[in-house]
This record gives structure tokens, C-alpha cells and sequence, in this order.
């Protein structure tokens, strides 16, 4: 009985003593020590595809009465194309659709790039509507990034002005 007991503490001890060496080794460091990062997040609905429309007395009439909303609206919207560059170079350009079943959500982007520490300019474009080549919102500014420092790009949907933080 005692023989189990010491076998038990002792694979306790080496469990518990190879948790404690991988738990701080080997050292692990996802961008070198000198680099910054940046990380775009944002998500923003692109405009609806069809303006909406009012209805006519004849067509509220027609419907029952819990029905009869004077507008039409079509759910869909359009993708929203988002471009980032830094010091003039392009890092990052996607095209995201809508998210949910009638194409009707929201666009979501994230993503992170190692750069190096220093000054750097940045500039990010949107367009959330399908018939131009016209950016819709635009943000263009110098930061300066100390290394290891973490850097977000992002986007205020009350204001409709991007932010880095």
C-alpha cells in the first residue's frame, strides 16, 4: 500500500515538474524584439444595394394592418472593399461580403503586420457602395511606433472616421 503511494507522488512530481519546464521554456516571441505591430479591425455594413422605396395608399391597402410599413427596403447590401498602406506601399486590400443569409450583415476585417519600430505613414480607404472607384471614407497620418508597441486601426460607425490607437 505505501509501494502505491510513493509511485503516485512520484509521477505527481515529474508531471507536475515537466509542466513547470514547458510552462517557461522554450522562450517564445511572435515578432523580433525591435518590430511594432499594427492590427486592422473593423467591421462596417455596406450600403444597401436598392434605395428604399415609399409605398402607395393602394399597396397599404392592400396589406393586412400589422403589415403596412410605408417604406420598402431590400436587405442586400454591397461588399466593402478596405485598403491599407504604410509609407506609401500597400500591405493589406480585401473585398468582404455582407455576413447572414440576405447578404444583409456586416463586413468584418481583421488582420496584424509586424513592421519595424519608427515613424511611418499610414493611410486606410473604404468604399462601402458598388458603383465607383471613389473611396467613401479616407484616413491618412504619420505615427510613430516604439518597438513592441501595438498599434489598432479601426473604424467609428456613429462618427464614420477611422481611428488609430
Amino acid at each position: 500500500m505505501v509501494g502505491r503511494w510513493v509511485g503516485q507522488v512520484v509521477l505527481y512530481a515529474a508531471f507536475a515538474a515537466f509542466l513547470g519546464l514547458f510552462s517557461d521554456w522554450p522562450v517564445y516571441a511572435p515578432y523580433d524584439p525591435g518590430q511594432s505591430l499594427i492590427k486592422l479591425s473593423l467591421s462596417h455594413p455596406g450600403r444597401r444595394k436598392e434605395e428604399c422605396r415609399r409605398r402607395s395608399r393602394e399597396e397599404l391597402a392592400k396589406l393586412s394592418p400589422n403589415m403596412r410599413s410605408p417604406l420598402v427596403c431590400s436587405r442586400e447590401r454591397w461588399p466593402v472593399l478596405v485598403e491599407l498602406d504604410l509609407n506609401g506601399k500597400s500591405i493589406f486590400a480585401r473585398t468582404v461580403n455582407p455576413a447572414g443569409l440576405s447578404a444583409d450583415g456586416q463586413s468584418s476585417f481583421y488582420s496584424t503586420f509586424a513592421v519595424p519600430a519608427g515613424h511611418h505613414r499610414i493611410a486606410v480607404r473604404m468604399r462601402d457602395r458598388g458603383d465607383g472607384q471613389d473611396f467613401d471614407y479616407t484616413h491618412d497620418a504619420w505615427i510613430t511606433l516604439a518597438p513592441a508597441q501595438a498599434v489598432v486601426v479601426g473604424f467609428v460607425e456613429d462618427e464614420g472616421n477611422f481611428f488609430i490607437e
